[in-house]
């Protein structure tokens, strides 16, 4: 009887300690896993919800455990993963979207690639010129970041960069040098032979279907200069794109310009092989 008790007590030990994890497609499941899953060519999906509003439970009815692992189909309140947080929104719970890789900070870099670009010729302040093809110039990705519809171009000879939607800030360096105005068009300040380079850059934003403006930036920088002497200028500014499904793609365009207060009013070159783009996706 002994024997008997003693067989059926370590049976019973054996079918907790079995029973204790769940293996799927698989007999062994790791020991550190309550439940584990094997599959070569298929993956876990979870339950699939659209979340009107990130401060409430809907479409859950009953009241969301802390942790609650959803996918939201919604677009407006964002299709990725969520997790309830029952701390979030002073207690009351809330929704909390997880990270994923299109929002992760990413950084672009566009080169400028033909000859030393001729810009400002005769111009005053308040007139500028677009950075265009003209001498043979073109953009040029040197790296991409992974940004969603990240292309260079021209449209009508002016040099161009398509963009999707999000939050980018953009960093624009040119390395320039400017050749001694002609009479009248400049002169160095006192006592020096260095020039006051006043500038600014126009950023602008449209739709590449419609055309329609939807973000404008002017940045303005001085630097001091002497003539056939290079120097850095750069310009940066953060913009935000629309999410428009009627218009996912957006079209980037520069212009340099020149600022009230510049001494030296006359042409300058921009020097390609020094000079970049640089554009941080934020989110």
């Amino acid at each position: 009887m002994k024997k008997i008790i003693t067989i059926s007590l370590v049976l019973l030990i054996v079918v907790f300690k079995s029973n204790a994890q769940t293996g799927i497609n698989t007999r062994n499941p790791d020991a550190s896993a309550n439940t584990e899953i094997s599959a070569s060519d298929k993956g876990l999906l979870i339950p699939r919800l659209s979340v009107p509003d990130i401060t409430v439970k809907t479409p859950v009815v009953a009241a969301p455990k802390d942790g609650l692992l959803i996918y939201n189909t919604n677009n407006l309140t964002k299709k990725t993963l969520f997790h309830w947080d029952a701390t979030a929104n002073s207690g009351l719970g809330s929704w909390n979207a997880h990270l994923f890789f299109k929002e992760t900070p990413k950084t672009a870099v566009i080169g400028i690639t033909g000859s030393n670009f001729g810009a400002l010729n005769n111009l005053d302040a308040g007139s500028s010129t677009s950075l265009n093809n003209s001498n043979g110039n073109a953009l040029v990705i040197q790296s991409s970041g992974y940004m969603p519809h990240l292309d260079v171009g021209n449209s009508a000879g002016v040099l161009t960069v398509n963009l999707g939607s999000g939050v980018y800030t953009i960093e624009i360096s040119f390395l320039i040098t400017a050749p001694a105005p002609d009479l009248g068009r400049g002169s160095v300040l006192t006592s020096t032979t260095y020039y006051n380079m006043g500038y600014y850059a126009d950023i602008i934003a449209r739709t590449l279907s419609a055309g329609t403006t939807v973000s404008s930036a002017r940045v303005e920088r001085g630097v001091l200069s002497q003539a056939n002497q290079n120097h850095r200028v750069t310009f940066i500014t953060t913009f935000t794109l629309p999410d428009d499904v009627n218009n996912p793609v957006s079209r980037l365009t520069v212009a340099l310009g020149r600022r009230l207060g510049s001494s030296h009013n006359d042409l300058v070159y921009i020097i390609p092989s020094g000079s970049y783009y640089k554009l941080t996706k934020l989110k």
